[in-house]
């Protein structure tokens, strides 16, 4: 159950940064705001995708892998969304029903294209975030396990020097408790202990 969770957390991470620097990237190519539905599908799109790939141990092949694909079809859908609320907006009423279902497909075609056919600009945008975001999840995921594993060895040092001072405080306290249960035992009739002893003296000198 705790690996499910792990691996859940993980590809939401993955997703949240790899849709965050996507968005930057298709801007900066370029590229017009991605819409509301264009986010959301490639929320829906990669958080699945992100799971499976994470794993139990996260593999560099299959993280670029994965990423890769991932900056295309956040390309893809990212156009499809903003094509969709440009056509939404400058929809109107002007031209009746009939024409905004034909302008809303003449827009979804175009963006299609205009996805498949980006300029130089909006690849290298694209590649630059896919690589900045391999880089962030592989170095980010080796440094939070550092940082894991320096919390729990300070924890388990707290706590051993806690019991150490337990041992210390108590000791003294065990000590006496032991002393005095021991006096209770012992008897003390002094004549019984001296009667023990011989009553003897040197001889005498005739």
């Amino acid at each position: 159950m705790g690996s499910r969770w792990s691996r859940l957390l993980r590809g939401s991470l993955t997703t949240v940064l790899a849709l965050t620097v996507a968005a930057f990237s298709h801007v900066a190519g370029g590229g017009s705001a991605p819409g509301v539905l264009g986010i959301g599908l490639a929320l829906a799109f990669a958080l699945p995708l992100a799971v499976a790939v994470t794993g139990k141990k996260l593999s560099a092949v299959r993280l670029s892998i994965a990423v890769a694909f991932a900056q295309l079809a956040f390309h893809t859908l990212f156009s499809l969304g903003a094509s969709t609320s440009a056509v939404t907006a400058t929809g109107g009423g002007h031209h009746g029903h009939d024409a905004l279902i034909l302008r809303s497909g003449d827009a979804s075609g175009m963006a299609g294209m205009a996805g498949m056919h980006a300029g130089p600009s909006m690849w290298i945008a694209h590649g630059v975030a896919a690589v900045a975001t391999v880089v962030g999840i592989w170095f980010g995921e080796r440094t939070l396990r550092a940082l894991a594993d320096l919390a729990r060895e300070g924890v388990s040092a707290v706590v051993c020097a806690l019991g150490l001072v337990l041992v210390l405080v108590a000791e003294p306290v065990q000590l006496r408790a032991v002393v005095a249960r021991v006096a209770r035992l012992v008897p003390h009739d002094s004549g019984l202990a001296w009667s023990t002893q011989p009553h003897r003296g040197p001889p005498a000198v005739a």
